[in-house]
């Protein structure tokens, strides 16, 4: 397959998964760009993160559509969102708001969560954390670290890390408007 037909074909992947904001980018891009890192920054830049209401839950769908395609795990997706983000699949973080709040959530699949610690810079939010699991009597313990961007219409002071049932839990306080 040359890298024209694949850019016409991930064109399409990114249509039928409704994330118009990131086909619109990729259309704009010349057509015999091939798939890279950079076009994964440019696809899902801070625009997309302004744009998209849960913009994890569309990384994933965009992943499991690459991984459909290819018929395997696209590890250059893998290797892109953990340099962006941290070690945390994008299958278990969501983002989202209510009237007051904004909230990124990150499922804990059980796991202990100890020793947190949370930093906020000018456009991101950091995060490290211990999870500690236990099965047939033996115990695991590992550190995760997070990074979001930093949305705009909150305030950043406002940064609150907790613990809720399954999940670790950042919640962000909206700017009056």
């Amino acid at each position: 397959m040359n890298q024209k037909s694949f850019a016409l074909i991930f064109a399409a992947f990114l249509i039928g998964l409704g994330t118009m904001y990131a086909a619109q980018r990729w259309t704009a891009s010349p057509a015999h760009e091939p798939f890279t890192e950079s076009a994964l920054d440019r696809l899902f830049g801070d625009e997309f993160f302004r744009q998209s209401r849960d913009p994890f839950s569309e990384m994933d769908r965009f992943q499991r559509e690459l991984d459909k395609h290819f018929e395997r795990r696209n590890s250059l997706f893998d290797g892109w969102f953990e340099k962006q983000f941290g070690d945390w699949p994008a299958s278990k973080i969501t983002m989202n708001e209510d009237t007051g709040y904004l909230y990124y959530r990150l499922d804990t699949g059980g796991q202990a969560v100890t020793d947190t610690s949370l930093e906020v810079a000018e456009e991101a939010i950091s995060f490290n954390a211990t999870l500690t699991s236990t099965s047939a009597g033996s115990r695991s313990s590992r550190s995760i670290s997070q990074r979001f961007p930093l949305p705009g219409g909150v305030d950043p002071n406002s940064a609150l890390l907790t613990v809720e049932d399954d999940e670790i839990v950042i919640r962000l306080t909206k700017r009056k408007q």
